[in-house]
């Protein structure tokens, strides 16, 4: 079924080359009504990257951070540092400080794309003495010099400042882009750090061109498809399986400013998107939008990726796309969509995987036992290159000769893949491990309830209790009465010792802005809006 092929010539900037001969000037991204064909960006890549190698003498290999929001200029920016054979490196753009100064550091950045709000951010006190480490910076919005002219005056060594205009001026030289082997660092991409700080996770051209094959197979995505993402561009999910994917297939890829609930439906028929991205937290947020005579009134076949709600794929016409996947890896394991019911497992493992089961001691465990998911690629350049900077995480990961996921799960009688949660999200209560993950899938059902999270607190006799943070999707007028209901409705759905001891209020659950839930930030003090179920 794969067609993954081993040409270690074929970079990103390469595949672009080959597309233009194929589609020519068509559409290759739109962000808010404004789009960019496959020809005209080689043709800026071509030229920035001429400008940026032997005009400003950046040499090959250089970190390029891109604190960009998303649209058209962070494509042609991501497209000039990969033409010039820059390891791009993007950064999410709503970071400040020390958060900013830690994905500048950490990649060792030298050039930096930004706009206006990004170039405030540099000169923040916290972070602007990094600066006199950095050659070249490249401003997207006019006039921004002019409006921060008394701060850029006072940096410790101001680098070059350009803007962008000025990056895409001039002639190009062929042979530049022609030198990038397909096995060299093409980009850094950091993880959301939801368990500590975050990763950059190192990807080669062919890591992220494997990546999306597997992806565009799974989703059959074609030439004449526009894929619709609402996601941020400096996450692998509308990078890699959003502009990388358009790339390899020669479709069209729609995207927005970011995720809006009321709004989802209406950009997938504005754009007219066949296929889409979506995460699992949407899926209650859509749900509980009014109902509209226009639910079905598009040609979007198939979301990726979330689990299957049979009464989402009702309302909406479309089929859920139930995938395990990595940023590190890419696809893992899935569901063809004939195969689909409403069971939460992941599927048959892609065939360039080998998918074990172990204990804590690395022993593989027998079929239907939980234990850590392990992987090992069958094709070179399916995997990671390791975390930028972080030996300590990188063997970790890759110990015993196989790559240790974090994640728990067990493999059927059938070859399926159960996901069943982050080892360290789950709770042992009573003697029994129980998944976080379970919990809060049932308690999504209740029609009240917008979105939750379920952690494990230290109980009175050791192990844990369990806490489930709710949010309404409207707040009740008595709240501790909502709860001791919410709590009812658990009761009939789970085992008793799965059922949470503790229910609690909350307004929004900490999110980064991928949706990744990150449960170190929930509140731990006792709050006026908990409720527990010993009190009654």
């Amino acid at each position: 079924m794969y067609s993954h092929e081993l040409n270690s010539n074929m970079s990103l900037p390469r595949l672009l080359a080959k597309q233009v001969e194929r589609f020519g000037d068509k559409t290759f991204i739109r962000y808010n009504n404004k789009s960019i064909g496959y020809e005209k960006l080689m043709m800026l890549s071509m030229i920035a990257s001429t400008r940026l190698r032997l005009d400003f003498g950046i040499s090959t290999g250089t970190a390029c951070a891109l604190i960009l929001p998303n649209g058209i200029d962070f494509i042609q920016c991501w497209f000039a540092s990969l033409f010039a054979g820059l390891t791009d490196v993007p950064i999410n753009h709503d970071l400040k400080k020390t958060s900013l100064l830690f994905g500048l550091q950490n990649a060792e950045a030298k050039v930096i794309f930004c706009e206006k709000e990004g170039l405030a951010s540099l000169l923040n006190e916290q972070v602007h003495e990094y600066l006199k480490f950095v050659k070249l910076i490249v401003i997207i919005d006019s006039k921004t010099l002019d409006d921060l002219q008394d701060q850029t005056k006072s940096l410790p060594i101001a680098p070059k400042i350009i803007y962008l205009s000025e990056l895409f001026s001039g002639s190009y030289s062929q042979n530049i882009w022609e030198e990038i082997d397909g096995t060299a660092l093409a980009s850094i991409r950091y993880t959301s750090g939801t368990t500590g700080l975050p990763k950059g996770i190192m990807h080669s051209h062919l890591h992220m061109i494997n990546k999306a094959t597997s992806w565009n197979e799974i989703m059959e995505y074609g030439k004449g498809d526009v894929l619709y993402s609402p996601f941020p561009l400096h996450h692998s999910l509308a990078s890699n399986n959003g502009v990388i994917a358009t790339l390899l297939s020669g479709g069209t890829m729609a995207g927005v400013a970011r995720f809006s609930a009321s709004g989802y439906w209406d950009d997938i028929r504005q754009e007219k998107a066949t296929i889409g991205h979506i995460l699992d937290p949407m899926v209650p947020m859509l749900l509980k939008q009014p109902e509209n005579i226009k639910d079905t009134e598009h040609n979007c076949r198939m979301l990726w990726t979330a689990w299957p709600n049979n009464s989402f794929e009702r309302r909406f016409r479309t089929k859920l796309l139930p995938i395990y996947a990595m940023a590190e890896i890419g696809v893992i394991a899935y569901t063809k969509r004939k195969e689909q019911d409403n069971s939460r497992n992941c599927g048959k493992v892609v065939p360039e995987m080998q998918v074990k089961i172990v204990d804590t001691s690395d022993r593989f465990l027998p079929e239907g036992e939980q234990g850590e998911i392990v992987i090992r690629p069958q094709i070179p350049h399916r995997i990671m290159l390791g975390y930028r900077g972080n030996l300590d995480a990188t063997m970790r990961a890759f110990h015993n000769l196989w790559y240790h996921t974090g994640d728990e799960g067990f493999i059927n009688n059938q070859g399926e893949l159960h996901f069943l949660g982050r080892l360290g999200d789950g709770i042992r209560r009573r003697g029994v491990n129980i998944s976080s993950e379970q919990v809060e899938f049932e308690i999504l059902q209740n029609p009240k309830v917008l979105e939750c999270a379920v952690i494990g607190v230290p109980a009175d006799l050791g192990e844990h209790d369990i806490l489930a943070f709710i949010v309404w999707l409207q707040v009740p007028l008595d709240e501790q009465l909502a709860l001791k209901e919410l709590s009812d409705f658990i009761f009939e759905r789970l085992p008793k010792q799965y059922a949470p001891r503790f229910l609690q209020g909350i307004e929004i659950l900490p999110r980064t802005n991928t949706g990744k839930l990150q449960k170190r930030l929930l509140p731990l003090t006792t709050s006026e809006r908990r409720w527990d179920r010993e009190n009654i």
